[in-house]
């Protein structure tokens, strides 16, 4: 088990990541000039599904149906694992139960609807996996980069 100084650490990257992707999505939708779609969920169906999804109950379906992949989003580099990982653990998770992606996720979103439809497909995404990876936890199937206990005051 990880010691309270690399928990932190890791912790502390987490809400880096997370500050510099809020960052990243406030300037790439920040010009007024572009128009946002009247529609987002038709445009990024995907995106939409996973935003509406019911965290709970798509993690007992998946394990009804042995789907014990957690879900992923297309990052800067590669595809993360919200809620659960470090970015450089996607080849781990990969490697172990495999990464499920949400299509039609972006680094670079073009307006703000697509944002906001974005982040709660990001935020669902992390509560799902968070679940998944205690439900692996609780059978002994977790992999070595399933780390979710968080320190005191981040995280769930």
């Amino acid at each position: 088990m990880p010691d309270t100084a690399e928990r932190l650490r890791k912790a502390l990257s987490r809400l880096a990541l997370a500050l510099l992707a809020g960052c990243a999505s406030h300037s790439a939708v920040s010009d007024a000039s572009r128009k946002c779609e009247e529609a987002p969920e038709l445009s990024w169906p995907d995106v939409a599904r996973a935003a509406a999804m019911d965290p709970d109950a798509e993690v007992q379906q998946a394990i009804a149906r042995h789907d014990l992949r957690v879900l992923g989003v297309n990052g800067s580099s590669s595809l993360e694992v919200p809620g659960v990982a470090d970015p450089g653990d996607s080849l781990c998770w990969l490697g172990s139960v495999g990464i499920r992606p949400i299509e039609g996720t972006t680094p670079s979103v073009s307006c703000q609807a697509q944002a906001a439809l974005q982040s709660r497909a990001i935020s669902a995404a992390a509560i799902y996996n968070r679940h998944l990876v205690d439900y692996l936890h609780s059978t002994g199937a977790a992999p070595a980069c399933a780390d979710t206990t968080p320190p005191q005051g981040i995280g769930r």
